[in-house]
């Protein structure tokens, strides 16, 4: 695999604060949720592998309509566990499979996150590339807010490895905050992200 950066869109947990629809096919502008997302990352030309869980059914929808991401059907239980769980098990399933190299760095992107642009996540994956870092946080110019997606490498990808339960990687950044870089990006979509129906209606009228 190339040694670009990787994004790895974690698309496996339920939403209960969704319904009982899935939140990953809900429609913005027309397209489902986790369609711009990938749209976007294949625009920025990173290598993409996105987390489901084992038998999720839009795995078969996912390959056919994206044929060159790497789709990852993680075990029940550990998507189960929730976010660090999930994240834990895509960095073994890819390390395993040897499409995540040792010296790879990993960007994070959550798939309810339907308006980050592709030059951001290329600025993102440009700047842990060459950062003396290990880690890369957007955030908006004068914000003080943590932006998505972060990117990782090194001894964060090892302690990213080791999460369980809900327990998010922010955790582990907050531990070692003299390793992290901040990134200013010129993009709102870092914040943005769909957590209920009404949310999306929203965002749906927003652009109408």
């Amino acid at each position: 695999m190339n040694e670009d950066c990787l994004a790895l869109v974690l698309a496996a947990g339920s939403s209960s604060r969704f319904g009982s629809s899935d939140k990953r096919l809900g429609l913005f502008l027309q397209q489902p949720l986790i369609y711009h997302c990938l749209c976007q990352l294949q625009q920025s030309q990173l290598p993409i592998a996105v987390a489901l869980g084992e038998g999720d059914t839009i795995a078969a929808q996912l390959r056919s309509d994206f044929p060159d991401i790497l789709v990852l059907e993680l075990p029940a239980n550990e998507v189960k566990q929730g976010m660090g769980s999930t994240i834990a098990a895509a960095i073994g399933m890819l390390q395993q499979q040897g499409d995540l190299l040792s010296q790879q760095p990993l960007m994070i992107c959550l798939a309810d996150m339907p308006l980050i642009q592709a030059s951001t996540f290329r600025q993102i994956a440009d700047a842990i590339r060459l950062s003396p870092y290990a880690a890369v946080v957007p955030k908006q110019y004068q914000q003080n807010r943590w932006g998505h997606p972060i990117a990782i490498k090194g001894e964060f990808i090892r302690q990213f490895s080791m999460l369980s339960g809900e327990r998010g990687g922010k955790s582990c950044l907050q531990q070692l905050p003299t390793r992290l870089e901040f990134l200013t990006v010129d993009d709102e979509g870092i914040y943005c992200d769909i957590d209920t129906p009404a949310a999306l209606a929203a965002l749906n009228d927003k652009f109408r």
